[in-house]
């Protein structure tokens, strides 16, 4: 009996606009437009929580498919709108890529802290070994200190490229995940194995939902 297919994540990553910065409703007209749009189950809003990155935020939307969200793109009348509204948050450095990862994240983005993390594979890498080791990683945080509390970790290749991949985790706090990779008995043999095969660039950030008010699909 096969499952579902997993839901496909739009990650979007940027510097705050001065203007978002002082009012973070401003995304919510944004949201508000695409209220209802088929395929379109959660949004969810992060705020950095590291020092060396404060103005970074991140908007997570979660797709049933990536056809839903293409559908949202390609729709002339309201995309148009949704990139002039949007375009007042950012500042700066936008990036944004989907992702279909291989367990729930529903665990993570209700966590007190999200990590995520971007990883590309080093040149010449075994992406199956690399792989391997991030299976091995998810499985051994289910019970490890401090990671299991929030835990299944996910992770899963982006859709722009095959070298690229997220993962994400939930913590209690951004030290627990420093504690933790510190830790033998934790996750630190993990994080060396896998930089072996990736370079990766982590961020914490808190999460909150976008409560809609309607579930009609366009």
């Amino acid at each position: 009996m096969s499952s579902a297919p997993r839901p496909v994540l739009e990650l979007l990553s940027f510097l705050a606009s001065d203007d978002f910065k002082k009012d973070a409703s401003l995304t919510h007209p944004t949201f508000e437009l695409i209220e209802g749009w088929r395929g379109l189950q959660r949004v969810y809003e992060g705020v950095s929580v590291d020092d060396e990155d404060p103005d970074r935020r991140w908007l997570i939307l979660i797709w049933e498919t990536f056809e839903d969200h293409k559908s949202l793109m390609d729709d002339q009348a309201v995309y148009p709108k949704v990139l002039e509204n949007l375009g007042k948050c950012l500042g700066g450095d936008v990036e944004m890529r989907h992702v279909q990862f291989g367990d729930t994240t529903a665990t993570a983005l209700s966590s007190p802290v999200v990590e995520i993390a971007k990883l590309e594979l080093k040149l010449g890498a075994n992406k199956d070994e690399f792989e391997s080791h991030m299976r091995d990683f998810m499985e051994h945080a289910k019970g490890a200190p401090r990671s299991k509390e929030h835990a299944p970790f996910t992770f899963g290749q982006t859709r722009e490229s095959e070298s690229s991949y997220f993962f994400m985790g939930g913590w209690d706090s951004k030290q627990a995940h420093l504690d933790c990779v510190a830790d033998p008995e934790g996750i630190q043999s993990f994080v060396h194995k896998i930089g072996n095969y990736a370079t990766f660039k982590v961020f914490h950030f808190t999460v909150k939902e976008f409560g809609f008010r309607h579930k009609s699909a366009y």
